[in-house]
């Protein structure tokens, strides 16, 4: 009984504490997300049609280079974008 009463606390602290870090509201949040996942789509359908015009191997390595360096912006963005939440 004890550890129930314990995980449950433990859960309920933990979902405090992440609703407190969220930055903005649900209406200011679902634009963003909803931004940031056409963004994804647009580059996603940009590697497809390179893929899809590819006519041999060093075209397709070329498409995945791309995929590749677009990968580590967005990576070197998010990892900006949490640094600066820190400060």
């Amino acid at each position: 009984m004890k550890t129930f009463f314990i995980l449950g606390l433990t859960f309920l602290s933990l979902s405090a504490f992440a609703d407190k870090h969220e930055e903005g509201t649900f209406e200011e949040l679902k634009p963003k997300m909803i931004e940031r996942v056409d963004k994804h789509i647009a580059h996603l359908q940009e590697v497809k049609s390179c893929v899809s015009a590819a006519t041999d191997k060093a075209q397709l390595k070329a498409c995945r280079d791309k995929m590749k360096a677009h990968r580590e912006e967005m990576k070197k963005e998010k990892k900006a974008k949490k640094d600066k939440k820190k400060k």
